[in-house]
């Protein structure tokens, strides 16, 4: 069906006949009722392995729905030492981090660094749930 509303389409480019494009608008709807119905037959399919009495194909359905995590680790090594407890983890982190995270060498005579400056200022100075909200904006 696919393919036929992409013959009747490039069809229609070339031609622009009234009779192309109603034969192309009329493959439109049709594949549009049958996305429809496809999309409603695998929810409902969903929805009956949801319901199944039988064990394991409940649980194949419902795995599909638990991504997995990001891996959990309980150490991070560095050059010379092992760091093993979170707060050590979370301070080696930060210096690196802030080391790869420094602000940008600026010209304070050209018009466009200042106005980075200044946004850099203002960004350092934002609070960390801020900036994720607006990113999320």
């Amino acid at each position: 069906m696919l393919k036929h509303k992409h013959y009747l389409q490039n069809r229609y480019r070339h031609t622009r006949t009234e009779e192309d494009r109603l034969n192309l608008r009329t493959w439109h709807k049709i594949i549009q009722r049958e996305f429809n119905q496809h999309r409603s037959n695998k929810w409902n399919q969903f929805i009956s392995n949801i319901a199944s009495p039988n064990p394991s194909t409940f649980w194949k359905t419902v795995k599909s729905l638990n991504k997995k995590c990001s891996i959990q680790f309980s150490a991070i090594s560095d050059d010379k030492y092992t760091h093993n407890d979170p707060v050590q983890i979370l301070s080696h982190l930060t210096v690196h981090f802030k080391s790869r995270l420094t602000p940008p060498i600026t010209d304070m005579n050209c018009q466009t660094d200042k106005e980075a400056q200044e946004l850099w200022v203002a960004f350092s100075k934002t609070d960390h749930i801020d900036t994720q909200q607006a990113c999320q904006n």
